[in-house]
């Protein structure tokens, strides 16, 4: 029998043996005789009650060792029953603030990138450019007059969903091993503010490389150093402003390596107007 019932029936009696006593279901004194007394007169009388309840005092005493064992016990199991509550209840608490962070995160993935979807895009788009004709073609004939005139012609268009202001822009060709890294010495080509809309573009512009010597056509065929098209734009858009800057920084190159002239690279950036 399960102790939870065994409890309960032990509560029960007890319930009922209260209820029956005051009833006189039971005596209430009873006489206890001795070995050599034969009658019932001359015996002593005992409260029933009373002495229950010395032996039952007294069995309690003489077992409080094993009392205070068993409840021992029971404390230590309610104790580790608690911890272990106690554990999972953290653990799961731990779970739902690791996925409520992961769900604020993602939202503001999802929020930024909205917004990045609505937002003005400025990139270069090459229009035309004579790099790889003119090289290959001093390649041939040997003529250095070939040389002049390289040129790459290209516009900025506005591939975002809200119009662009363009604050400043412009554009070098230039003959490096390595990539030009500092667009600040650029001079920009745009003289007053432009505003494009939605799929609007600058008139081409066009960039040249003048001063391009034989050795140095040589050595870009070579594959050892590179003609690369640099150039930078700064705009702002409707959505965030005129507090913040946006900046793009670009790179085409060409060398006898690559099969033709092509993009190498793009660098995004914001920087915040330090009075916003």
């Amino acid at each position: 029998m399960p102790w939870r019932e065994i409890v309960a029936c032990l509560i029960g009696a007890a319930l009922v043996l209260l209820a029956a006593w005051p009833l006189g279901w039971f005596p209430a004194y009873a006489n206890y005789c001795y070995y050599d007394q034969t009658g019932h007169e001359h015996c002593a009388s005992y409260h029933i009650v009373l002495v229950a309840l010395f032996h039952a005092g007294k069995l309690l005493s003489d077992a409080s060792l094993v009392i205070t064992a068993i409840a021992t016990g029971f404390i230590a199991y309610f104790t580790l029953s608690l911890k272990q509550s106690t554990d999972q209840l953290w653990q799961a608490n731990t779970q739902q603030i690791a996925i409520a962070k992961k769900s604020a995160d993602a939202a503001n993935v999802i929020a930024s990138a909205a917004v990045r979807a609505e937002q003005a895009h400025v990139y270069p788009v090459v229009d035309a450019q004579n790099i790889v004709e003119k090289l290959l073609s001093w390649n041939q004939t040997g003529n250095p007059e070939i040389l002049r005139g390289i040129t790459v012609s290209y516009y900025l268009k506005n591939f975002g969903k809200t119009p662009a202001t363009i604050i400043q822009a412009g554009h070098e060709l230039v003959h490096a091993a390595n990539p030009p890294q500092d667009a600040r010495g650029i001079n920009s080509f745009l003289e007053v503010v432009k505003v494009l809309g939605p799929d609007d573009s600058t008139d081409p512009k066009d960039c040249s490389l003048q001063n391009l010597s034989a050795d140095d056509a040589g050595s870009v065929l070579d594959g050892k150093t590179t003609i690369w098209f640099h150039g930078f734009v700064t705009y702002q858009d409707v959505i965030t402003g005129t507090d913040v800057d946006r900046h793009l920084e670009f790179w085409w190159w060409y060398n006898g390596k690559l099969p033709r002239f092509g993009w190498y690279g793009f660098q995004g950036s914001e920087s915040r107007h330090p009075d916003a």
